[in-house]
């Protein structure tokens, strides 16, 4: 398409006369600029959605979103997200609330008891020159209030079953973990084959019964040379950087909770999950 003409002043006022009129042309200009953007690069960009991509053409831009809406039998998930868990009684059910919701529970008090949930189809991979933007907004809660004894792992990665890993970190993903250390404390991980790279301070101090949107940004950078940025609650925080990606695969949307210790049965409910990635 042809691009828009911007607003200059010299297209109203002649040199070495004053203005007969103030021009307005700032937020027509950006507005310009935007609808420009989608004439050459596709898609228009906005710092004001956290580094997400407002908006952009199918053959630019690969874009995920589940809202939580649909179910299957026992108003469970649906048939694309693959359940995984250590008790027979957790469950992950897609409950009445307001955007839709799914809550993943751990069924019983016992230590290590865990409920896991990962998109079908690894779909999204870190590639040089392809930017990724990842938001998901999440919610802990337990009848304790207590973040100390909480486990999880937001984010993306390779097909795997997290449930009894250790470190909360996938053997290749990127994400956000919370081991039972720390009061509440939330790091942004990479993994890279197992070579771990962990944000070196806590990126957020997650609360009980408080939602939060834990985004990241990836760079595009090659590897060895990207850098992610965490974003939390649509702010920016300290990127991670050299990280790594020579034998991480394609990834997929993954959701893990597990308790801590056998007192506090935890809970991890999900309202969206949102990728967007440059083809």
């Amino acid at each position: 398409m042809a691009l828009l003409d911007r607003i200059v002043k010299a297209n109203f006022v002649p040199p070495g006369y004053g203005p007969k009129f103030k021009v307005y042309d700032y937020w027509y200009n950006i507005l310009v600029d935007k609808l420009n953007d989608v004439g050459t690069l596709g898609r228009v960009d906005s710092d004001q959605l956290s580094g997400l991509p407002l908006c952009g053409l199918p053959s630019t831009l690969h874009i995920f979103l589940d809202d939580f809406d649909k179910g299957i039998a026992a108003a469970g998930l649906e048939a694309c997200w693959t359940v995984t868990e250590t008790d027979a009684g957790n469950t992950e059910v897609i409950v009445d609330g307001n955007g839709g919701i799914i809550t993943l529970t751990n069924g019983a008090a016992d230590d290590d008891s865990a409920s896991q949930i990962q998109k079908i189809g690894e779909n999204f991979q870190l590639v040089a020159g392809k930017e990724l933007w990842y938001e998901a907004r999440v919610y802990v809660y337990n009848a304790a209030a207590d973040v100390t004894n909480l486990d999880f792992f937001v984010g993306l990665a390779e097909t795997e079953d997290l449930t009894a890993v250790a470190d909360n970190m996938p053997a290749n993903g990127v994400g956000f973990r919370k081991t039972d250390a720390g009061v509440g404390t939330v790091f942004l991980t990479s993994s890279d084959n197992g070579t771990n790279i962990v944000s070196a301070a806590a990126i957020t101090t997650i609360a009980s019964g408080t939602w939060i949107r834990l985004g990241f940004y990836f760079n595009g950078g090659a590897t060895g040379a990207a850098t992610i940025t965490p974003y939390v609650n649509g702010v920016a925080g300290n990127p991670i950087t050299s990280v790594t990606y020579a034998t991480m695969t394609a990834l997929s949307p993954i959701f893990m909770v597990r308790n801590g210790d056998a007192v506090s049965t935890q809970i991890l409910s999900v309202d969206y999950v949102y990728i967007v990635q440059e083809r």
